[in-house]
């Protein structure tokens, strides 16, 4: 079965809005046995919907949109679709009902404005959206399946998992097949590497894996479909696994600060952060995590030589000698901010994120990062690529990576620049 999605909204051409709806579509998509063939982002007027839509109709059995279901009049999504397809709009009273709830628990009287969100398509399949007032619908037209979804994320997420069940009957009865697919995630192993490690040790070439790079390191993605599905595609991550040992973190919806949250409470250790060139990034990332104040103490944000010198204890000598950006630094600021929180781990960052301020002996990207421990201190050097806001993204991670391989193995990978 061939699918395509279609995000309506002048705030995505304009690139005041991330178009995260169809990186979500397409996996749920791909995940019940739809083929994803197309993607089309329009503004919300008339012709470019109704272009759009016949477009995808000529390549695709099912049209996902988004967006266009709200109340004003740039909402036009379910008139030019109900045009396109010749049916009219009819008042459902129920879900009209349901919208003027929806005000009610706020306290609100509903504006005359949103009656219109109780029109539906004629013969539409439709469903109530839980938290917001624009309902879904799904329309069948001539052996085609268009859904039609809000475009605010956390509303188009809670209806999928309303529809997606109807879809999945769907792919089966018109004789597909739902897809199960599983992604690891790996940490400081060129791709390269990781392929030729692949194709020397698998005796045959894993169906449908992916390799999905990115500077947080490359993901292995396998995929598969049919009755046994489930249990291959375990077979052949559990394998992965193996292969890779240390250097993968973790799977799927996994992240790397829930992992080393995970790996910190088990201990029943606590950590803190020592930060300059990120700022308190690495602070926020711990903190993402719900719990986190079980293991996190907090974190001190040095961006000033004074704050280093005053506060973490970093000495002048190790200042003046070898300058703030420099592994001497960054194993004094973890041992600094170890000592002054009284925690198990420090870790610390300090770098020239850019765009200015690089030399040619320190260029612009370089960032060490320290960890201290009880026992020892650490400092690993790294010239990452990229603006500031990368630089400084790259950092956390790499910080982070570093505290899960201590914390999993109590040792580091060859591959990481440790400073001697």
């Amino acid at each position: 079965m061939r699918g395509a999605i279609l995000t309506i909204g002048r705030e995505i051409l304009l690139g005041t809005i991330v178009d995260t709806n169809s990186a979500f579509l397409s996996k749920e998509l791909c995940s019940v046995g739809v083929e994803v063939v197309k993607i089309i982002s329009v503004s919300d007027e008339n012709w470019a919907i109704e272009e759009a839509l016949v477009d995808a109709l000529k390549v695709a059995d099912l049209v996902v949109t988004t967006g266009g279901l709200g109340p004003t009049s740039d909402d036009i999504t379910k008139k030019t679709i109900a045009g396109v397809l010749g049916r009219k709009l009819v008042l459902r009273e129920d879900i009209l009902e349901g919208v003027r709830r929806m005000f009610e628990d706020r306290g609100i009287e509903m504006p005359q404005i949103n009656v219109s969100q109780g029109m539906v398509i004629d013969g539409a399949e439709v469903f109530p959206n839980p938290v917001g007032t624009a309902p879904g619908m799904l329309v069948r037209e001539a052996g085609r399946i268009i859904v039609m979804l809000p475009g605010v994320p956390v509303e188009m997420k809670s209806l999928w998992k309303s529809m997606k069940p109807v879809l999945v009957r769907e792919v089966e009865n018109r004789g597909g097949k739902q897809l199960v697919f599983t992604t690891i995630h790996t940490t400081d192993l060129p791709e390269s590497v990781i392929a030729e490690r692949i194709e020397a040790e698998f005796p045959e070439v894993v169906p449908h894996l992916a390799y999905l790079p990115s500077y947080r390191g490359v993901s292995l993605r396998v995929m598969m479909g049919g009755e046994n599905a489930q249990k291959q595609v375990r077979s052949y991550v559990d394998s992965l696994r193996r292969m890779f040992g240390d250097y993968v973190w973790g799977e799927d919806e996994d992240t790397l600060e829930e992992v080393v949250g995970r790996l910190l409470r088990e201990r029943r250790w606590k950590i803190a952060v020592a930060e300059s060139c990120t700022g308190g990034l690495i602070g926020g990332a711990f903190t993402r995590v719900p719990g986190s104040s079980d293991y996190f103490w907090g974190g001190v944000i040095s961006y000033a030589n004074d704050v280093k010198e005053n506060v973490l204890g970093v000495s002048r000598e190790v200042l003046n000698q070898h300058g703030a950006v420099s592994a001497e630094c960054a194993r004094a600021m973890a041992i600094g901010v170890r000592k002054l929180l009284g925690v198990d781990l420090g870790v610390s960052a300090t770098g020239i994120a850019g765009p200015g301020g690089g030399t040619t002996e320190k260029p612009v990207g370089l960032v060490y990062i320290g960890l201290a421990s009880e026992d020892d201190a650490f400092a690993f050097r790294f010239l990452f690529r990229g603006d500031r806001h990368k630089v400084r993204e790259q950092t956390v991670y790499k910080a982070l990576s570093i505290v899960r391989w201590y914390l999993a193995t109590g040792r580091f990978p060859d591959t990481l620049p440790l400073c001697e």
